[in-house]
């Protein structure tokens, strides 16, 4: 090479330099928050004061967060450049495949030093190709070649041997075409290039090609940045499969179907994973059953139930919690060889998924083609994977429990509300067969009741063969699914083994099998058998059993009372209009109630109620409820709920803590099942501060002397349902001149031909009457409801307005 070749090289690489340091020095000179580079600040003692963003991977792989101290190294550097007080330079660190060089600035009066980053893995590259490009070429460990204008090798090195061997030259013949079209086209233009790669025995070579036109010869100088590139790939097929992962969680948070969903998921990740097939496999009952499979395998194994040697791997990730990567499937004593070549697979991953430790299911991915091995990467991707549908999957689930816990109370309310207004046997057991059989997701049901002989007789049916009926006119208090209901006084579902003799007649007249029998329990005896009948036989859920019981329970409840209405009615009205004693006067608020009976087609003692009482610290008890069903029970149950929530509110100043409590205590109890809809506030009569709860009760209606009216918010289910339930407590506040409006369902549901007044219709009542006063208010809304029922209500309504009194 020619000096003034050298002294052009030597300038290229001075202004080269200059511009990155001018580089450097303006990324130096950016806000922290702005810098690509790391920036942290580090106390005396360690702690990392501040880190931007581009420092996040650099905590995270340090383990440590902001307010924590730094590892053990940066602690003592900091230390170190404090007492010294001096600029510390080239702190160099190697993180995530790059070489980061920090410059250290103490700042003593506050004792803290600033860290400032570069990546410098460009240039130390780079020093490191200088460094070999300036040996002499027979002690270069790379290739180094002289090429011709003509194409012909003029040198190659030992390293270079190799290569020549590949091209199946030698020095003195003519390198490959491409390398002598390149060497000619570079001594055209005379411009220096680099990078040029080339793929030569399972690695991957970097080389500088020089033109020395002079000479009409180009040198090449090789390097190897085999492992630079395949980190590079890594990288890449990692931040791949982390994007992947990214679309594919934020799938999971969509609002699509859940089967949509899963199905979804398990084409993306097959195809993120770059495998050939895949499934996700629930385990429910002892079984491992493929629920979504992508990939060819749809009609091999979709909704099998797989046991034994086919389900080993998966046993396995249960067992150990941990995945299971199995590369030659055919020939690894963990997999089922005769399986593995039914469906064509050659290697698999299996990842457990997990909810609180138990293992659900599995995601299993496949090759087919031919045995792979997985690399760590995609074992990562795998098991991140796993743990985001897990917790889709505790979510779907959450959300399925949630709605249906709400469908459930919902079905309980309407059976409530139903028995409420009517004293109809016939009425009742329509009600109460149709609202279980829709619970139950059944057509077919029956009713029987004992009659003087103590046998069963159908007292009310839902879609059943008139076979049946004929045959089953009387039916014997044992045998059969409602005989063991009868014998057990619990739900009855018969096994799969138990259909033979215990359902036979149900297969025989109507095709089909007995679903469950329920007893209809009236003061610790059975009073008749609710039973329901599927198409083919399913395993009950717990849920099913504990909703079932309790709506059959309201059920008695409503037959009972039927039955002793009459004699109750004198008894319960008494007891009903001591609950509904209110103070005259409490100093500081204003209030209104008053309580209308529905007419007398819908039985006049109801469970509606109402109290206001004080409470220390100048606060105010507001409660109204609705107990279901009617007459001496349900006064009963008024009774105690209020006992209940005045023992244990003044004990706690949270109302969830009280409703919750009150719950339990409903549960317990209550002779007969029973539940409520229930308000409680707790009103600070100063500031006007209203805590309270709701349990399935309709909102309370606020309204505002500024803005007008608007309900609460509400959460909760019913009380007396199901025990352990947890409740949430809000917050309002009421302002002088705002009067909060509390009913109970009846109000709303007083009906214009079949139309509802509704809470629409009332809020707007309430805003019509802005003038009105807190005490005016319930007889005005009252008035309109009734005017627009034709003076007949369907349910008892209770109301019940508050306001702050004039300070």
């Amino acid at each position: 090479m020619k000096p003034h070749r050298k002294q052009n090289a030597e300038q290229t690489s001075d202004l080269s330099r200059r511009k990155q340091a001018e580089e450097q020095i303006k990324n130096l000179s950016k806000f922290p928050s702005e810098n690509p580079y790391p920036v942290l600040r580090l106390t005396k003692d360690g702690t990392v004061l501040y880190a931007n963003a581009a420092s996040e991977s650099l905590l995270g792989e340090w383990g440590v967060k902001r307010g924590e101290v730094a590892p053990e190294y940066w602690h003592k550097l900091v230390g170190k450049t404090l007492r010294s007080n001096q600029i510390e330079k080239n702190i160099e660190l190697e993180h995530e495949s790059r070489i980061l060089s920090f410059t250290i600035v103490p700042i003593a009066e506050a004792e803290y030093v600033n860290l400032y980053g570069l990546d410098i893995t460009e240039r130390k590259h780079s020093e490191h190709e200088i460094e070999n490009l300036a040996k002499f070429p027979s002690q270069n460990p790379y290739p180094v070649l002289r090429i011709g204008a003509d194409g012909t090798v003029i040198y190659a090195n030992a390293a270079g041997l190799p290569l020549l061997d590949d091209w199946n030259t030698k020095v003195g013949q003519a390198a490959s075409d491409s390398w002598g079209r390149l060497a000619a086209d570079m001594l055209s233009t005379n411009e220096l290039r680099r990078g040029i790669e080339l793929e030569h025995r399972s690695r991957i070579l970097s080389f500088t090609a020089i033109p020395i036109a002079d000479a009409a010869y180009v040198n090449f100088y090789g390097l190897d940045v085999t492992e630079n590139r395949r980190a590079e790939e890594e990288r890449m097929r990692a931040k791949a499969l982390s994007d992947a992962l990214n679309n594919i969680s934020a799938a999971m948070s969509s609002t699509l179907v859940f089967d949509e969903i899963m199905q979804k998921v398990t084409k993306e990740s097959v195809e993120a994973i770059d495998c050939e097939s895949g499934a996700i496999i629930m385990h429910e009952d002892n079984f491992w059953i493929p629920k979504y499979v992508f990939g060819g395998l749809t009609e091999n194994i979709l909704g099998q139930k797989l046991t034994g040697d086919k389900a080993r791997p998966l046993e396995l990730a249960a067992q150990t919690k941990r995945s299971i990567n199995v590369n030659d499937a055919l020939n690894d004593p963990r997999a089922d060889r005769d399986w593995m070549k039914q469906l064509g697979i050659k290697s698999f991953l299996v990842s457990p998924l997990k909810i609180r430790e138990e293992v659900i299911g599995v995601i299993v991915f496949h090759y087919r083609s031919a045995a792979t091995a997985f690399n760590s990467a995609q074992i990562d991707f795998a098991e991140k994977l796993a743990a985001s549908l897990s917790l889709a999957i505790q979510n779907m689930r959450s959300h399925e429990i949630t709605k249906q816990s709400l469908a459930d109370t919902e079905a309980l309310r309407r059976m409530s509300a139903h028995f409420t207004e009517t004293l109809e046997l016939d009425d009742i057991l329509e009600t109460g067969l149709n609202e279980v059989a829709t619970v139950f997701n059944v057509k077919h049901g029956v009713i029987y009741v004992f009659d003087e002989t103590g046998n069963l007789v159908i007292k009310h049916q839902r879609e059943l063969s008139p076979e049946f009926l004929e045959a089953r006119t009387t039916v014997p208090a044992s045998g059969g699914c409602a005989g063991e209901a009868i014998r057990t006084k619990e739900v009855f579902a018969p096994s799969k083994e138990q259909h033979e003799f215990t359902c036979e007649y149900a297969k025989k007249l109507l095709g089909l099998d007995c679903l469950t029998a329920i007893p209809i329990m009236a003061k610790g005896n059975v009073i008749g058998v609710l039973e329901l009948f599927a198409p083919v036989h399913r395993r009950l859920s717990d849920r099913e059993r504990r909703i079932g019981m309790t709506m059959v329970d309201q059920l008695a409840g409503a037959i009972e009372n039927a039955g002793l209405y009459s004699k109750e009615r004198n008894i319960a009205e008494t007891l009903q209009q001591m609950l509904l004693t209110m103070p005259e006067k409490i100093e500081g608020i204003d209030f209104s109630h008053l309580y209308r009976s529905a007419t007398v087609e819908a039985g006049k003692v109801g469970g509606d109620f109402y109290d206001v009482f004080e409470l220390e610290h100048d606060k105010v008890g507001l409660v109204i409820g609705d107990v279901s069903g009617k007459g001496l029970e349900a006064a009963t149950v008024t009774a105690l709920v209020k006992n209940t929530i005045k023992a244990y509110v003044y004990q706690y100043s949270s109302p969830a803590k009280v409703i919750e409590l009150t719950n339990d205590v409903v549960i317990r109890a209550a002779a007969q099942s029973a539940f409520v809809t229930l308000f409680l506030g707790i009103l600070d009569k100063r500031s006007g501060a209203l805590t309270y709860c709701n349990a399935g009760h309709p909102p309370p209606i606020l309204k505002r002397e500024a803005s007008g009216a608007s309900p609460l918010r509400t959460s909760g289910p019913v009380i007396g349902a199901l025990q352990g339930l947890e409740y949430d407590d809000f917050q309002e506040t009421l302002q002088s001149g705002d009067i909060l409006f509390l009913y109970t369902d009846g109000l709303i549901e007083a009906r214009c031909e079949k139309k509802l007044y509704g809470e629409d219709r009332l809020i707007k009542s309430i805003n019509d009457q802005w003038s009105r006063q807190t005490k005016e208010l319930p007889e005005l809304i009252l008035k309109e409801v009734w005017d627009y029922s034709g003076c007949r209500l369907t349910d008892d309504t209770a109301i019940l307005s508050v306001s702050i009194g004039e300070k």
